[in-house]
Formats: structure tokens, sequence, C-alpha cells
């Protein structure tokens, strides 16, 4: 059944063939490993510029950069010598003395290199981001055209070209982003590439006459859903071959964003941020443009790696299980913890950002196979099973170890309670600020699946905690409640992780309500 399982997530999902295998023009950062932007002190190696360029000018005509600092004055000549156009960007934004220096070395990079760059972006979403008026970057705009004589453009998302419109005409063709995944109300895979050429003809009526390149679009392929925009592999192509079917039928002129996954990215944007690029890190191509296309294309592996996990969780508990409905039951078990430990993490491995990250995620994944052994050993014996110990006495025994003493009911309650922290911990995180936010479903449902499991089939009534604890319960549906108006219900993963928090909560909230049944001033303190 496990095996079933994965080799379901690692089914190929037929997707439409890509008329074409070259792209007109791709956004191209060079940044690796723990190389960012942010780092003003670094300079990209011309080699790495240079095997950027040559595996690039096998997919794509043209390559759209964003800026001339780090190195990036060296594209121009990999351009040249891979055979590639340029549309060269200067990054301008709030700081006068950078955008100085900035114009200043590109205004002479583009003017020693002319036969490559076709045209010339001045600015990037400066407008989004509120760091100049309208009137400067007008102003900048004519600087650079003067000085250089080339085509130039300035980017941002189509909106704001609605909103500013003043700025249409310094330029010789207006350059729109249009990316499904982040609109205001975001657009699911199936209506993306529509969307866009809906976008696309709007803009033209606006702007009659006029020429547009659609600067950037695409779609990530891992991350977290945006109420029906999922990011995964097989929605990444699928989005591309679909959209490059209609932008040569249209004869629309693109970039796509963008060339390889940015790391640095994922620090300001989560982990989606990162893995918006047609090939990973490693300068890999993520799909083939005819074919089928596999989420999860080493599902094999996985699956041996969780199969076998799951076997190691069961391996104390094999002899103590009671008849075999009883064995039956906690193989299975077994088997979806070590699925969900496995899923945890792989997407741990894509989506860490940093050291800290890294630790938390190996903490969840140490709790987890700690509960889920824990309680496979419960599961094994005959009842009465131990009640997890409630907060109060979790407190006690911390501040009086000796005096408490330490049971199976103490264990389960340290457990429960770790569990229960880190979920409300997620919890208010997505609640409060959730857009680069994902969803841990797989662990947690582990977690508070596994403690829901045993306060029903163990009784739960009859070997409650004496002390009710219903501001737990309350911060925990507080906080599903939240989470479910910020993201609606069009979002699965949402939808899991409120079904998850539900599921941590149901156990406070009956052991609260049944003392609350039985004493009228303590049912007024819980309501």
């Amino acid at each position: 059944m496990a095996a079933a399982f994965w080799a379901w997530l690692g089914r190929p999902q037929p997707i439409v063939d890509s008329p074409t295998e070259k792209f007109r023009c791709v956004s191209y950062a060079p940044f690796r490993g723990s190389q960012t932007p942010f780092d003003r002190s670094l300079v990209i190696p011309r080699a790495q510029i240079e095997d950027d360029l040559r595996r690039l000018a096998e997919r794509t005509r043209c390559v759209r950069t964003y800026s001339v600092t780090h190195g990036l004055w060296q594209v121009p000549e990999a351009a040249r010598a891979a055979g590639v156009q340029m549309l060269l960007g200067i990054w301008v934004g709030r700081d006068p003395d950078d955008n100085a220096k900035e114009l200043a070395k590109a205004i002479e990079v583009i003017n020693t290199n002319k036969d490559v760059i076709r045209a010339v972006v001045v600015g990037n979403e400066v407008m989004l981001r509120g760091e100049l008026p309208a009137a400067q970057l007008v102003e900048m705009i004519r600087e650079v055209k003067r000085k250089t004589g080339l085509p130039v453009t300035y980017a941002d998302v189509w909106e704001f070209w609605e909103k500013f419109p003043e700025i249409a005409p310094a330029v010789d063709f207006i350059t729109i982003h249009i990316l499904p995944y982040w609109e205001d109300h975001p657009i699911g895979i199936d209506g993306a590439v529509d969307h866009i050429f809906t976008i696309h003809e709007q803009v033209q009526r606006q702007f009659p006459g006029r020429t547009l390149l659609i600067g950037e679009t695409g779609w990530p392929s891992f991350g977290r859903q945006r109420e029906a925009a999922r990011p995964s592999p097989a929605n990444q192509a699928r989005f591309v071959r679909q959209f490059l079917a209609q932008a040569e039928t249209r004869q629309v002129d693109y970039n796509l964003i963008e060339a390889f996954d940015q790391p640095w990215k994922r620090a300001a944007e989560g982990a989606v941020g990162g893995n918006w690029g047609l090939f990973d890190e490693a300068r890999q191509a993520k799909f083939a443009m005819r074919g089928p296309v596999s989420n999860q294309p080493h599902w094999p592996w996985l699956a041996a790696a969780g199969i076998a996990l799951g076997g190691l969780l069961l391996w104390p508990a094999r002899r103590t299980a009671h008849g075999a409905a009883g064995r039956l039951g906690l193989a299975l078990a077994a088997q979806a913890a070590g699925l969900a430990l496995v899923l945890h993490a792989a997407n741990l491995a894509a989506a860490a950002r940093n050291a800290v990250e890294w630790l938390q995620g190996g903490f969840g994944l140490a709790l987890g196979a700690a509960i889920a052994a824990t309680l496979l050993r419960v599961f094994a014996q005959a009842g009465p099973w131990p009640a997890p110990a409630g907060v109060r006495r979790v407190l006690d025994w911390v501040e009086r170890p000796a005096e408490v003493g330490f049971d199976a009911g103490l264990a389960l309650g340290l457990l429960r309670l770790g569990a229960v922290f880190a979920i409300a911990v997620v919890t208010l995180g997505l609640a409060f600020d959730a857009r680069y936010r994902d969803f841990p479903v797989a662990l947690h449902a582990l977690t508070a699946g596994g403690f829901l499991a045993l306060h029903l089939l163990g009784g739960g009534e009859r070997h409650a905690e004496r002390e009710a604890e219903p501001w737990l319960a309350l911060i925990l549906f507080a906080g599903a409640a939240a989470v479910l108006a910020t993201e609606g219900l069009r979002n699965g993963f949402a939808l899991g992780w409120v079904a998850i928090v539900l599921a941590a909560a149901l156990p406070y909230a009956r052991i609260s309500l049944m003392r609350a049944s039985s004493n009228p001033i303590a049912a007024s303190s819980v309501l």
C-alpha cells in the first residue's frame, strides 16, 4: 500500500508538447549556493557566467538581466561568445548614490556592447516597491536613451502600468509582468495561460499601437499553494508548454522567469521564491519539452526509505501486538508514519533556507519519529492505555522532577505538548504572516492524528487528566479559523492544515466540555 501511494505521487502526468525547444528570452541571474546580491562585495567569476551562458544558448535566443553589479557587467561579452542576445537591466531604487553608480556603469557597458544588447530595461518594479516617483524614473529612462541610442523600456507588474501611464511616453516599448501565481487573487494552473493573454489584451487596449513585451511570466516548481495556484514540476511544465504554444500562435514576445533556481530568494520569498527556474541550481533541466512529467521522479527511492523507516518504527512493538487485526493495524500505522516522515524530510531538503530552518526541521523530524515510535509501543499493549499528562503536570515535572516522578503518561504528555506547541507556532505564522510560509502537513498529520487516535481509542473520557485546558483548545480553534479565513476553501493544503489543528485541539476541547457539562460555573468559563 505504501509503495502504491508513492507510485501514485510519482506517476507520469500527460501534458501537451511544446511547439518549440527554444525560448525567446529568459531571465538570467548567476547566483549559486550561498551567493547573494545582498553581499555588496560579491563579484561573480567570469568563468561561472560563461558556463551559464553556454548552457543557456542551447535553449534560448536571449537573456534578460536586472543589474550590472556583482560582475554582471561581464554578461554581454559572455553572451556574444555564446551567440545570444540580451535585454540588459539597470537596477534603480531609493538610494540616489547607488542609482548614479548603476547608471554610469550600465551606460559604459552598453556603449561597448551594442551588438549583443537588444534593448535596455531601466528599472524593475520600482513603482510596485514605491521607491521612486514616476517623474524621476522617466528622467532616468530618457538619460539612458539619450546616452546609448538603444531602445529603452521599463518593467513592472501590469497593474502598475495602468496606475502610472505617464511613464509610457518615455519608453520605446512597454514591458509588463504577468505572474498568475502572484496575483492578488491567484489563478490556478487551469486558467493561468488564458489569464496572461487576457491581461495582455487589456493592457494593449489601454496603450493602443504600442509594442508590448511580457517581461516576466512563469510558474514555480515547488513551494506553498496559494488558493488554487499550486507549484509543482508537472504544473510548471504544463504552464510553460501551453504558454509557448499560445505565444507562438499569437506572435507575442515574451521573457520567461527564470533560467536557474535562485536559492538566495528563499530568504525573502520562502521556498517558492527559489524555485522558478526552468533549470535547477545544478543547471539541470527540470522537465523535457515533450512527453509526460512526474512530480516525484525519484519516488522508488523515497518509497524504499519510507517503507524501511516504517519497519524500524514497528520493530520494537512487533511481539506485543495482540491478534491479527492488531498486528495489521500497527503495520499500517507504522507505514503511514514512515511515509509522513520521509515526505517531510524531502520537503525540508527543498525548502530549508538557513541553519535555523534546518535545525527546526530536524527537531520536527526527531519529534515526529519519537511520537510515532512511542505511540506504536502504546497501541501494541493491552489496555488500558496511559493518558498523556496535562500541561500543568508537565510543568510541575520540569520544576520538581524528583517529586513528580516520570512515567508513561508524563512521557506522552511531553511529546504531545511539543507537538501541540509546534502546531500552534506554525498556525500563528500562517494566520499573521502567511504569504511565504509553507504547510508542513505530512509531519503534523502524523503527530496530531496519532494523539487524537490515542484519545479516541483509549477512552479519553475515562483517562483524561483532571485539569481541563480550554485555553489551549481556544488558541488552536482561533488559529484554524484565521488560517481558513486567510487561505479560503480552494487551497487543499490549507484545508489539510485546518484539519490537523482541529485534530490537535479536539482532545482538549472534549475534556473541557465534559468537565463543564457537570459544572455550570465551569461551563460559563469555557464558553
